[in-house]
């Protein structure tokens, strides 16, 4: 049997992780950022505002996606809301680092009604939201706002992904697969 050149073996192990390691989608998607101003986010915040800008700005959003950034703090403000490009991610970011810290509770369930009503509408397009909170946020127990989340523990901080309105969709494919 012939000897392989043993290049052939790192290009043939590597090559699949480069053609498929991109991401591949091609539809754009809506994103809600709820940012805790609180005092529960203490001096993690900058971190949280870090994470946000490299891991989700940077890292996942692409061209003609949407990002809607809300702060949760006494009440809930509107921060930003656009279609993405270059200079629209560089004012997203902008925005982000610019949240003040707010003396009282972060109002959770009006931000989360606020994206809640964004996304209102849109069926035909896939969002999420991802509530960036200090440690003693609201965790997926604590009802229906957040009911349908995944949490992602930091230290200090965490980010609950929330399915908003999504209730109709998780109860047909329930029925579905008890089929």
């Amino acid at each position: 049997m012939k000897k392989i050149f043993p290049g052939f073996w790192v290009v043939f192990c590597f090559l699949p992780i480069s053609l498929f390691g991109t991401d591949l989608r091609t539809l754009p998607v809506d994103v809600y950022v709820i940012l805790d101003a609180s005092p529960a986010m203490g001096d993690r915040r900058g971190e949280a505002v870090k994470w946000l800008c490299d891991d989700l700005i940077d890292g996942r959003l692409l061209e003609g996606d949407t990002l809607t950034i809300l702060m949760a703090g006494d009440k809930t403000e509107l921060l930003f809301s656009g279609s993405l490009n270059s200079g629209e991610k560089e004012a997203a970011k902008q925005a982000l680092s610019r949240i003040p810290a707010d003396s009282g509770p972060a109002d959770y369930p009006g931000a989360l009604r606020e994206a809640a009503s964004r996304q209102a509408g849109k069926a035909d397009r896939m969002s999420y939201t991802l509530l960036v909170s200090g440690t003693t946020g609201p965790s997926a127990a604590s009802g229906g706002l957040v009911r349908y989340s995944r949490v992602d523990e930091f230290s200090g901080w965490r980010v609950l992904t929330v399915g908003l309105g999504i209730d109709q969709r998780v109860k047909a494919a329930a029925a579905a697969f008890m089929q």
